[in-house]
């Protein structure tokens, strides 16, 4: 067996999805047909279950403005920036073209392509030189172009990449860019350059590079602020990348990431290896360590208070992550001043559960009628001993929406529910790649991405030919794993988004 490709993947998901009455429809039948009432074990249990979904009451959070060139208000999860210049445009004065598929897109596509992009990039605000240099070659080979390109362009900020249809390419780009040059690289297909609507395309390729050469895209409005950025606040995000089912070589990867300005729009990040499989994040306490510094070299400010969104931790390892994770980032404070102690909020995001949402009304949102974006649920489905919440915080595009289940784990913050839902809710507006409020904060979606981004690093140093394996276990040195994938704040590319 092996991996889906992407073309398969979507068409599975195209196939299963269903919209939110007809799933309703599927899983009332089910459990009709199933008449597990009438089971004798549930009988002699004196277990029920309903036969209809329960009926609860939430509510809808109102969606937090933004401001771009000017304020905005989100409707139904989405916001039109097309008017608008970016918060904070950043200039592009440096940057590159490489073709890898000359024969496919000619050089008069691509010179219109890029023509569009830098009028496009005026008009949101960014100051977009011509590229230095346009490439075109069959043959890509990276490892020796972009050390080329950063010799001659010592300033260089960005190489974009028109990628072939097939091959290995993209992730040689950004091993080398990312690892080896410490420079941004976009992207491109070369069927978007080629695409009927690349004027859409290219408006989403500028709020990715906007943001990967040190711009804002947009922020939470001053008047929507939630209430933990009165003070000096660090918001970061956790996420362990594992390798797939029957991977006996892969070692996992850690990313964390934190907010680096008062807006929490910008974020730094560091990535490690961990053993196999390893869910708690072995490197905490350093890595906590570091952002804390980058924290206080960008706003001179030590956070009074530090939110971490931890993505991918079951209900079972609860307990476990407090007493290391929580424990690690309290030592990271301590270790840099004795009495640093800032207020730590710990919420773990989940969403692999199998609780669904619907409209009791006709009041779905979009073409598949799911619950509105900010529907927040806190009682009669979540724990009575616990601080949780369910939230849908985007609008679904297709099938049913799955909302994200948050679980407060800490909070010496003294922080409200309302507060944090508040919160979880504004930081969902925050994903710089699109202009639509996204499904878990945005911190912990940046998290995700690196430590994605770190296990390209690493997969071809794992599955290679000349990698020995003894007792199905990695006979690679921590040593050579750690220089492949290690980022950390010393690196100049630890402060750029380049995952996004």
């Amino acid at each position: 067996m092996k991996k889906l490709s992407d073309r398969e993947v979507a068409n599975m998901i195209k196939s299963t999805a269903k919209r939110p009455q007809e799933r309703l429809q599927s899983i009332n039948k089910m459990a009709q047909a199933l008449n597990l009432n009438k089971n004798s074990m549930m009988k002699a249990l004196e277990f029920t279950i309903a036969d209809q979904p329960l009926n609860i009451d939430g509510r809808i959070l109102p969606a937090p403005k933004l401001t771009m060139s000017e304020e905005l208000v989100p409707f139904q999860g989405v916001w039109d920036a097309r008017a608008k210049q970016f918060y904070n445009p950043a200039p592009l004065n440096s940057w590159v073209v490489v073709n890898y598929e000359p024969y496919r897109i000619s050089r008069d596509l691509l010179q219109n392509f890029l023509d569009s992009m830098i009028k496009m990039g005026r008009e949101r605000g960014m100051a977009i030189a011509y590229p230095h240099y346009i490439s075109a070659s069959r043959d890509a080979n990276p490892e020796k172009e972009f050390l080329e390109f950063k010799s001659k362009y010592p300033d260089l900020q960005l190489i974009l990449v028109v990628l072939p249809e097939f091959g290995d390419v993209y992730s040689r780009v950004k091993i080398v860019g990312d690892k080896e040059i410490e420079v941004v690289t976009q992207c491109i297909k070369s069927s978007s350059v080629k695409s009927r609507q690349f004027m859409q395309i290219i408006g989403n390729v500028l709020l990715k590079i906007n943001a990967k050469v040190g711009g804002t895209n947009f922020i939470i409005s001053r008047a929507s602020s939630p209430v933990v950025f009165t003070k000096p606040v660090m918001i970061m995000g956790a996420d362990v990348n594992h390798p797939q089912a029957g991977d006996k070589v892969t070692p996992s990867v850690a990313a964390v990431v934190a907010s680096m300005d008062r807006f929490a729009s910008k974020y730094a990040v560091e990535v490690r290896h961990q053993m196999h499989r390893t869910e708690m994040i072995q490197d905490m306490k350093d890595m906590t360590k570091n952002l804390l510094k980058a924290f206080y070299s960008a706003t001179k400010n030590k956070p009074e208070r530090i939110v971490m969104y931890r993505d991918g931790v079951g209900e079972s390892q609860f307990t476990e992550v407090l007493s290391f994770e929580l424990k690690a980032m309290r030592a990271a404070c301590t270790e840099l001043q004795k009495d640093y102690t800032p207020a730590i909020t710990f919420i773990v995001v989940q969403k692999r559960h199998h609780t669904r949402l619907f409209c009791n009304e006709r009041d779905g949102v979009g073409k598949s009628k799911n619950v509105p974006p900010g529907t927040t649920v806190d009682r009669h489905i979540t724990s009575p001993n616990e601080r949780d919440f369910y939230m849908c915080s985007h609008q679904g595009i297709q099938g049913t929406s799955r909302p994200s289940h948050y679980y407060v784990l800490w909070d010496d913050s003294d922080l409200t529910m309302d507060q944090l839902q508040n919160l979880t809710y504004a930081m969902c507006h925050l994903y710089s790649r699109c202009t639509r409020s996204v499904s878990i904060p945005t911190p912990a979606y940046y998290s995700h991405l690196a430590a994605f981004r770190g296990k390209v690093y690493i997969n071809d140093i794992c599955h290679s030919d000349t990698t020995s394996q003894l007792s199905g276990e990695v006979a690679i040195s921590d040593s050579i794993l750690a220089k492949a994938c290690r980022i950390a704040k010393e690196d100049k590319i630890s402060n750029k988004a380049f995952y996004v």
